[in-house]
């Protein structure tokens, strides 16, 4: 739970920023943007600040929904916590309903779509079993695939994705926490864990503080730190061990965090009044490509007037560009082109024999290019319903 002091803090510097005329439309476009209602809502009401009809039904409307998602996720990973203790298959939950207790102390506020877990390489046949077993269907890739082409992407990607009808709840399961082998190596399911207690439900496992952190920052540079969310999640998780942070950077470190780390403390200090010490964020600063990162998130996170950064032509691009960022050293660079010259979107559409597998670096840019006009002209391919 947030100490009274941060809780004083956070509601003071709410009712500044709410001080003058508030275009309170465009305000929830910007959250519903970063899918942040439900940490909105409980600011909003912490801090006292009233919000003016319909766009208070709104907020609450949207803040509901998250808290309900909230708790069904909830329950499901509990649930799934348990077949995997019983099928004894080593499982770690990732981000989700463990990170929400983690940094918020409740259940209720954070936005997820979906379910993340990673085992074991050898376990992923048998969690894939279990899985089907508990109502989930493969999505991606599709189940249709022949063992060959399973194979193949087991060896190129870092997870698959399942989907419950029922309750329309994605899971990823992953057994690598990047695509890039020189991205945290050696985190995974044997890494050290903790659990966490959920409502008083049950616990998770999840990472350890310092793997934990170092996925975190990995996972929001891979994908441009473009919601808010993201970085909102790992500034509370962060806010409680303020005496541990360089001690979890030097850590992220080891781990194969590379820049992420920096780019993601001095984005929090940034947003969220982070306290770095002084020569510490100085040592981040004097960087200068992790200043770039930095740069690369902010325009993600609210250059092009708001524009989402998938919606901007050549978005994901620039995203993909700023990872070679991460890391320095030959090794990094060729591992990161080669994966991003294999794109999984290529292996699902055009699946090609093992044999005829180095045709997919060539075919990447025109397949890549051809999506690209498919949604400008048509709308974002169909997928099944992820909840808003």
């Amino acid at each position: 739970m947030r100490a009274p002091a941060a809780a004083g803090r956070r509601n003071a510097a709410v009712r500044t920023a709410a001080v003058g005329d508030v275009d309170w439309k465009e305000f929830l476009r910007i959250v519903r943007l970063h899918r942040i209602a439900g940490l909105v809502q409980d600011a909003l009401l912490c801090a006292g600040i009233h919000v003016p009809e319909p766009q208070a039904a709104l907020l609450a409307s949207m803040a509901g929904r998250i808290a309900a998602r909230s708790l069904t996720q909830a329950a499901e990973s509990l649930r799934l916590q348990n077949a995997f203790r019983r099928a004894d298959i080593a499982a770690h939950f990732l981000k989700g309903t463990a990170l929400e207790c983690l940094a918020y102390g409740k259940l209720g506020l954070k936005h997820a779509w979906d379910i993340d877990v990673v085992v074991q390489p050898a376990d992923v046949a048998a969690a894939s079993e279990l899985l089907h077993g508990c109502g989930f269907k493969r999505v991606r890739p599709p189940p249709d695939f022949s063992e060959k082409q399973f194979r193949s992407w087991l060896a190129t990607y870092k997870e698959c994705v399942f989907w419950r009808p029922e309750q329309n709840i994605f899971l990823e399961l992953h057994w690598r926490l990047a695509d890039n082998p020189h991205c945290v190596h050696g985190i995974g399911a044997s890494s050290r864990s903790q659990e966490v207690s959920v409502a008083k439900s049950g616990t998770l496992h999840t990472l350890a503080d310092e793997e934990l952190f170092s996925y975190l920052c990995v996972h929001g540079a891979q994908h441009g730190w473009p919601r808010l969310k993201w970085l909102a999640e790992l500034g509370a998780f962060l806010a409680p061990r303020s005496q541990e942070i360089e001690r979890l950077y030097r850590a992220s470190q080891l781990h194969g965090a590379g820049r992420c780390a920096g780019q993601a403390l001095l984005l929090c200090e940034l947003f969220f009044d982070l306290q770095l010490p002084a020569g510490f964020s100085a040592e981040l600063r004097s960087d200068g490509k992790t200043r770039k990162l930095c740069a690369a998130a902010l325009d993600a996170l609210v250059g092009d007037e708001g524009v989402w950064i998938f919606d901007r032509p050549f978005g994901d691009f620039r995203i993909r560009l700023s990872r070679f960022y991460f890391q320095d050293g030959w090794r990094y660079f060729f591992s990161e082109l080669s994966s991003q010259l294999v794109g999984g979107t290529d292996m699902l559409q055009i699946p090609l024999p093992a044999f005829l597998h180095f045709l997919y670096p060539i075919i990447r840019i025109p397949s890549w290019l051809w999506r690209v006009l498919l949604r400008r002209g048509k709308g974002p391919l169909p997928t099944p319903v992820r909840p808003a």
